[in-house]
């Protein structure tokens, strides 16, 4: 029902917008004399929909720390309550905490008052998935995987993650903690400030999901620490958890509505920027872009993903360079999904040590690579369809392609680090 509804209003919406375009040119046409200069939009059609996959990493929207403390003291007429000031862990910007804190006085040893005082700490995270959901209707948008990043300055035995289920944007009572439901348990660091991950692929397809969709509302991870029961602990035991430097890696697919406009026609007609002869000429379309890459290796850092993300900058540090370990016959390749008319390819390389993506070769191939091996890769594609680079790849080094093909590879012929900053693989006429 649901995946009917969604066609539905696809069409719909593509009715609708080739109405008001036919109506809108109608009424220009009438209004104004045909010897006139008057801009004319071409009607639109829907030729269907792409299955397009996109990485994006999240920084946190929101992040807050809530406190519950519990009270105590001996019940006997001559002890009343405590008097002291219990300060909270230091506010630090980007960062929360989770954990407790007991503090315990045992009082004198004739006629003694112990008392003692429980502080909890819960800290909430919130990442804004909005430009995910907005893609396209929410049951055309599925979350392949998501990564919660984060650091941890310590270890308290037992910390959890939880999913919360009450907006605590708009506030909670005081001295009260943020409730959740138990996702995951935190994975312990191996030192100080050590970078951990938890798999959340499965609650962030449900926030994109949303409640109308079988999923439910996006309030974001509560973390916890082992220790949070209103007792009278007899002890000053204190384990408090600071979390930071936290981000979601989010890989996920929707289906995009492809449109085509034929170009304007008729006298009269005034096209803005237009290209050589009056022809509005339109960015060539690059078939790489957010496609699944793979590669032999990954160099920390250097994801097969990073040169397929629209960014050839090149820098290694801004996060945008794919790298493999060095190797030989290092080899990095992108699906296009599809065989496509290719025009040509675009590889740039790293702008730090050039050198290392030296001679070497770029396939192309309409069915998958069956080998690694560089004699067999030419036999397999055929004569056309494989191309070599000798010395240190360009900024970029553009390749004439003018083949159809699914499958683009590139291997180096010798032994070293594979680095691109970015493969572009541009649609060749239909």
């Amino acid at each position: 029902m649901n995946i009917q509804r969604k066609h539905f209003f696809k069409l719909l919406a593509a009715f609708t917008f080739l109405a008001i375009g036919a109506f809108w040119a109608q009424t220009r046409s009438s209004a104004e004399p045909s010897h006139t200069s008057t801009t004319v939009l071409s009607e639109a059609m829907v030729t269907g929909t792409e299955t397009v996959e996109e990485t994006v990493t999240l920084s946190a929207s929101d992040l807050k720390t809530w406190s519950h403390g519990y009270e105590w003291y001996t019940a006997v007429p001559y002890c009343g309550p405590p008097f002291r000031v219990v300060e909270g862990p230091e506010e630090i910007a980007g960062s929360i905490v989770a954990g407790f804190r007991h503090i315990f006085d045992k009082g004198a040893a004739v006629f003694g008052c112990p008392d003692g005082n429980n502080i909890v700490y819960r800290g909430t995270v919130l990442f804004d998935l909005n430009d995910i959901i907005s893609k396209d209707p929410p049951l055309d948008v599925f979350v392949k995987s998501a990564r919660l990043h984060l650091k941890k300055d310590s270890n308290c035995l037992g910390e959890e993650m939880l999913i919360a289920d009450e907006n605590w944007l708009k506030g909670i009572a005081d001295n009260s903690l943020v409730k959740g439901d138990p996702y995951s348990k935190v994975p312990d660091s191996s030192s100080p400030t050590t970078a951990v991950d938890i798999d959340v692929s499965r609650v962030v397809n449900n926030w994109v999901n949303g409640e109308e969709h079988g999923g439910y509302p996006n309030y974001g991870f509560v973390f916890k620490g082992p220790v949070e029961d209103d007792l009278k602990y007899g002890d000053n035991g204190t384990c408090i958890v600071r979390y930071s430097d936290m981000s979601l890696t989010v890989t996920y697919k929707y289906e995009k509505s492809l449109l085509y406009v034929p170009p304007p026609k008729g006298p009269g007609i005034d096209v803005h920027a237009p290209g050589p002869g009056g022809v509005l000429e339109l960015a060539p379309v690059d078939l790489a872009l957010k496609k699944p890459a793979t590669q032999v290796s990954t160099y920390p850092g250097g994801e097969a993903y990073r040169s397929v993300d629209g960014n050839s900058e090149g820098a290694f540090s801004g996060g945008s360079v794919a790298a493999t370990q060095s190797e030989a016959r290092a080899w990095w390749q992108v699906d296009l999904g599809s065989s496509r008319s290719i025009q040509s390819i675009k590889v740039w390389n790293r702008t730090e040590f050039p050198e290392r993506t030296s001679d070497f070769y770029v396939f192309v191939s309409d069915d998958p690579f069956t080998s690694t091996d560089i004699e067999a890769t030419k036999t397999q594609v055929g004569p056309g369809r494989f191309f070599f680079t000798s010395g240190p790849c360009g900024r970029p080094t553009e390749i004439s392609v003018k083949k159809t093909g699914r499958f683009v590879r590139v291997q180096l012929l010798g032994t070293n680090y594979l680095q691109l900053a970015e493969v572009e693989v541009f649609a060749g006429p239909k």
